[in-house]
C-alpha cells in the first residue's frame, strides 16, 4: 500500500513540475512580446528622430536660402562668386545631411533586423525547449504507465501467491 501512496505522491510532484514549467513557458512568452514591444517602440522613436532631422534640413535649407537672398541684395558686386561658393556649400551640406540620413537609416534597419534576428532567434529556441519538455512529460507519462502497470501487475501476483 505504501508503494501506491509513494507512486501517487511522485505523480503529484510531477504534475506540479509540469505545472511550474507550463508557468515558466507563459512567462517566457510574456518576455518575448515585452521584447517585442520595446523593439517596435523603439523603432518609432528612431523614426521620429530621422523625421526631426529631415524637418531640421529641411528649415536649415529654408534659412539657407534666406541668408542668400539677403547678401545678393545687399551685395551686387560679389554676387558671382558669392553665389558659387554659397551654392558648393549647400551642396556639401545637402550631401552631408544625405549622407547623415542614409546611414541613420541603415543604423536603424540593421539595428531592426538584428532585434528581429535576435527575437527570431529566441522564439526557436523557446519552442525547441517546449517540444523538449513535451517530450520529457511525454516519457514520463509513459514510465509513470508502465511503472503502474508493473505494480499492479506484482501487487496481483504477490496477492495471487500469497505474499501479503
Amino acid at each position: 500500500m505504501g508503494n501506491v501512496e509513494a507512486t501517487e505522491a511522485k505523480i503529484d510532484a510531477l504534475r506540479a513540475s509540469v505545472d511550474e514549467v507550463k508557468q515558466d513557458v507563459r512567462e517566457l512568452r510574456a518576455d518575448v512580446k515585452q521584447d517585442v514591444r520595446e523593439l517596435r517602440a523603439d523603432h518609432k522613436s528612431l523614426h521620429a528622430k530621422v523625421d526631426d532631422l529631415r524637418s531640421e534640413m529641411h528649415a536649415g535649407f529654408a534659412a539657407l536660402r534666406e541668408s542668400i537672398a539677403g547678401v545678393q541684395m545687399n551685395a551686387q558686386q560679389n554676387t558671382a562668386s558669392l553665389q558659387a561658393s554659397t551654392q558648393k556649400q549647400l551642396a556639401d551640406m545637402q550631401a552631408s545631411t544625405q549622407k547623415s540620413i542614409a546611414d541613420a537609416q541603415a543604423s536603424t534597419y540593421n539595428m531592426m533586423a538584428d532585434a528581429q534576428a535576435s527575437t527570431h532567434k529566441s522564439l526557436a529556441e523557446l519552442q525547441a525547449n517546449v517540444a523538449a519538455l513535451h517530450a520529457t512529460v511525454k516519457t514520463m507519462g509513459r514510465a509513470l504507465s508502465l511503472g503502474t502497470a508493473l505494480l499492479v501487475v506484482f501487487f496481483s501476483a504477490g496477492k495471487a501467491l500469497n505474499w501479503f
